[in-house]
C-alpha cells in the first residue's frame, strides 16, 4: 500500500470538506448581503461599481414559471403556439423561460404572452448583481 499516497487522498478529503463548508458559508453571506445592495444600487441610480479591480452591476434576467395548478392548461396551450417541444408530461421550466426571453428580445421589452398562455404563465423580472475582473 502506498502510504504516502493514502495519506495525499486522506489530507485532500479533508481540506475539500472544509472548503465546501466555507463556500456554503459564503453562499448564505451573500445571499444575505446581496438584496441589500440591490436595494442601495436602486435608491442611488447605480448600475454598477468598481472595487478592487472588480466591477460589480446589476444584472437583469427574464423567468418565466408555470402558474400554480396550470400546468396541464400551458402543456395544451404551447403546442399550438409552436412550443411543442417543450411538453412532454409536463414543461421544462428552464426551455419554457428561454422561449419566453426570446418574445422579449422580439419586443424589446418585457413579454407580452399570446392570448393562450396568459393567466397560466407567470413572466417576472429577476436582478441580481455579477462580479467580473475590471
Amino acid at each position: 500500500m502506498n502510504t504516502a499516497l493514502l495519506m495525499e487522498f486522506v489530507e485532500k478529503t479533508i481540506k475539500r470538506k472544509a472548503l465546501e463548508a466555507e463556500a456554503k458559508a459564503l453562499g448564505v453571506d451573500l445571499a444575505r448581503i446581496e438584496p441589500i445592495l440591490r436595494e442601495e444600487f436602486a435608491a442611488d441610480g447605480m448600475q454598477r461599481a468598481t472595487m478592487q479591480g472588480h466591477t460589480i452591476y446589476l444584472h437583469r434576467s427574464i423567468v418565466a414559471n408555470v402558474a400554480a395548478g396550470c400546468m396541464l392548461q400551458v402543456c395544451e396551450a404551447l403546442p399550438k403556439i409552436g412550443g411543442a417541444d417543450m411538453v412532454k408530461e409536463s414543461v421544462n421550466v428552464q426551455t419554457l423561460g428561454a422561449f419566453v426571453r426570446e418574445m422579449k428580445r422580439d419586443l424589446d421589452d418585457l413579454p407580452i404572452l399570446p392570448p393562450e398562455l396568459q393567466g397560466i404563465v407567470q413572466v417576472y423580472e429577476r436582478m441580481g448583481l455579477k462580479v467580473v475582473k475590471a
